[in-house]
């Protein structure tokens, strides 16, 4: 039997992965924020709000993880494609 939650996640994926790409621009880079997202997602499971869209809580978690990497990529002094 499948969680619910991780059905939700699996559906998600093509647009998560397509959100990704138009933020950096580089499918390798889009995968790992792919991945990245996914395994925050499973970690907060426990904060989602059922009664929100898991589309919108999965697209925050995903440009909140391309910051990050933004941020050190400007600490390490590196420019982005």
């Amino acid at each position: 039997m499948t969680d619910p939650f991780c059905g939700l996640l699996i559906e998600k994926l093509p647009n998560l992965r397509r959100y990704a790409l138009s933020l950096c621009r580089s499918g390798d880079q889009a995968d790992d924020l792919v991945q990245t997202t996914v395994e925050r997602a499973l970690k907060a499971r426990a904060s989602f709000d059922p009664a929100s869209r898991i589309e919108a809580w999965l697209f925050r978690i995903l440009r909140n993880a391309w910051i990050d990497i933004v941020r050190k990529n400007r600490v390490r002094g590196q420019e982005l494609d």
